[in-house]
Order: C-alpha cells, then structure tokens, then sequence
C-alpha cells in the first residue's frame, strides 16, 4: 500500500489566522469562543459563539489576489485563506498547484450570503448568492484562485465532510488516480446554523464543557483548515508533518441527528482506522475526540472508547472548547491539531472541565508538555451517524 504524508497544513479558525496563532492558543489554553459580534441575530445577546472577528472585507486583505469580493462569500474566503497556507507550506509551484486535485467539505457553503438576500430574490436582479448556495461553488471558486485545472469536488457528510475530504484525498492516491492532493474544508457562522441547533435544543448559553458531566451543548464556531497531502515518491526530501496511516468511515443508521448510545458507530470507525493502520489500540497515544459536548455525542464516544481500549484509555482531549463547532471544517481542523500536538510534543487541555462522567475517566484538563505522541486518531462525526476517523503518525523530515 502507498505512504500518504502530510506536507502541508493551513487553518484560520475563532484563535486566529495560521498554524502558528492555532498552536500557541492551544498551548495557552486561550479559547475563542465569545460574545457573538459579527452575525446580526436576535439571539446575539443570548448566546456564544466562536466568530472569527474579522469582516470580509478585512478577510480579503488576505486574499490580494481576488478579482470580485462582491461575488465571494465568507466560507469561500476562509477557505481559499487556509489553502493558501498549506500550498505555500508544502512549497509547491505553480504547475504542481495547476494539476492538483481538490476535495473539500462543507455544510451551510454559503448559507450567510442566502441570508442576506432571500427575501427580495424575486424582485430583484439576480443575486450571486443564487450560484454561492450551492456548496459546490465554495470548492471552484478556492479552485479557480490558484488556477487549480484538475479535477475539484465536494462532500457534505455534515460535521464529518472535511474528515471524508481527507479520506478520499488519500485514496486517490493510494489508487494511483493523484501523487498530490489538497483536502480539507471550511464553513461559516449563519444564522441557519445557530438556529438549526437552538431548535435541537443542543447549544450551551454558557461555553462549552467537552465531557463534562454537567455539559448542556455545544458552541457553534467557524473557519477552514487544508492539508496538502502526497505521496512517497513526490514527498522525497520535503519535511513530512505526519503520516497518514489508517482511516474509516461507518455509518450507524441509528438517528438523524443523534449517535447510538452504544456507540457503536464510532467504535467501528475507530476500530477499522486502527485495523487499516497496522497498530494496536495500546498503540493510539492520543485521541483527538469529536467532542461536541452535547449530552448524546460524549457519552456516545466514550462508550466507544471504552469498547476500544477498555479501562486503559489514551489520553483525549476535544478542540471544540477552542473553535466551538466548525461543522463542514471540523475534521480537517481536528487533523491539523492531532498532527500539532505529535509535532510539538504536547496535549492541549480540554477547556471548561471539572466534573467526570465516570469515575477514573477525564480528557486531558492541563496542558502537558514534552511528551512524546507517535499516534493519534481524529474523530469526526456527522449527523446521520456518518463516522470518520483518521490516524496518524509522527513525521519527520528525509536524511
């Protein structure tokens, strides 16, 4: 089988622009979930969320090579940002760029732009935002500012599309179909959204508490995170931040928005990502949890933790006390700090913990440092019971 490896990583989530502004708010426990500042809600007193605090019209000052910011919508600027940093990062040149496949994910694409303009779309002229509502468009127009000609699609497997991005990223490779591929995804904070999980009656008012055993929901968030991968044969001499071992997806089929409660939907996920990379669960140093804090997700996945490792469960953390739920972007934003923290040597603390599910069982509440993480899984679940997890190993640059 073909070694996938990571070359090249860029995010922008609510903790800042670049893999660097990501790792030092990890590192220092700075989350950036907030007030709700830029979306125009009626719930903008009442809730938090985890807003990059940037208009976009500030977000383009990023982007100088945008030909219309009137026909680019938020998650199409989030996500044409955070490729930007993974292409230069991986140091490829225009031709390679040319060449390079594209999967990306998305939920809401370009719900926020709809928001604005739907009541009056019929009187009107023609808005963009009919083209934009399509999530489709997100991916072809980050194609179309870096001349990217091969082939682009999108999935939307809800909260694990950018995790899915990544799967069949490496299986274009491992097939022979790609020697490089750009993956990941992005979404933005809409009014859709927020309201969509009021009505679930899933959204904390407070901040999010990640397998708390007081939590009451989750924090909607933003952003976009992409990773370029490669293969052996094109990744010679370049420094390789991960390796891309074993992944999986299952589905559960056990309730629209809601995961068993035996978890078995993420036990089968996590145990063929394992299966596919030749470790043994004893072998996982670190797992990087959905971890949306809602009451059904956490139990959920640590039963399956449970079910995995038994009563010796590696050390686990969720992100989502950081960027609250970045829905479509989540998964590759998950990748990104999974890889982080075997690249540094460190576990970032889950924020907003005090209370544990079970006895004997808590993720990770300080920051430990100097510690050494050759595997982890990433989590990503969808609602559906669509299930991703990836594993991967430490990188290292070539001799």
């Amino acid at each position: 089988m073909k070694k996938v490896f990571v070359t090249g990583m860029g995010i922008i989530t609510a903790l800042g622009k670049g893999i660097d502004a990501n790792l030092n708010a990890l590192k220092y426990g700075r989350s950036g979930i907030g007030p709700i500042e830029n979306l125009n809600t009626l719930y903008k007193d009442e809730y938090l969320a985890a807003e990059i605090k940037l208009s976009n019209t500030e977000l383009s000052a990023f982007t100088p090579n945008l030909k219309d910011l009137n026909k680019t919508t938020r998650g199409q600027l989030l996500s044409i940002i955070a490729a930007e940093e993974a292409l230069e990062m991986a140091g490829l040149n225009t031709d390679e760029i040319r060449e390079l496949p594209l999967i990306a994910g998305n939920t809401v694409a370009s719900m926020d732009e709809t928001e604005k303009n739907y009541r009056d779309y019929k009187t009107a002229e023609p808005y963009y935002f009919n083209e934009a509502h399509s999530g489709g468009e997100t991916t072809r127009k980050t194609a179309e500012y870096f001349g990217i000609e091969a082939m682009n699609t999108t999935i939307n497997t809800a909260c694990s599309s950018s995790a899915n991005a990544i799967i069949f990223g490496m299986r274009l490779i491992q097939s022979g179909r790609a020697k490089r591929v750009l993956v990941g995804g992005s979404d933005p904070f809409t009014k859709f959204s927020l309201n969509g999980f009021l009505s679930l009656k899933i959204y904390d008012p407070g901040m999010c508490r990640p397998f708390d055993a007081e939590r009451e929901g989750l924090n909607l968030g933003e952003g976009a995170a992409f990773l370029v991968l490669e293969s052996e044969e094109v990744a010679a001499g370049k420094t390789k931040y991960a390796e891309l071992l074993g992944y999986a997806n299952r589905n559960d089929a056990f309730h629209a928005s809601a995961s068993s409660p035996d978890g078995e939907g993420a036990y089968l996920t996590m145990k063929q990502a394992i299966g596919m990379s030749g470790l043994k669960p004893g072998q996982i140093d670190f797992v990087h949890t959905h971890g949306t804090a809602t009451p059904n997700n956490d139990e959920s996945e640590l039963t399956a933790m449970r079910r995995i490792f038994g009563t010796q469960l590696p050390a686990f953390a969720s992100s989502k006390s950081y960027t609250g739920h970045t829905l479509g972007g989540a998964g590759s934003v998950n990748a990104i700090f999974s890889i982080l923290t075997m690249q540094h040597s460190f576990l970032f603390p889950n924020l907003n913990f005090k209370t544990p599910m079970e006895p004997g069982i808590s993720p990770v509440s300080e920051l430990r440092e100097n510690v050494n993480i050759n595997y982890v899984i990433s989590n990503a679940f969808g609602f559906g019971g669509n299930n991703s997890s990836l594993v991967f190993g430490k990188g290292g640059r070539d001799d």
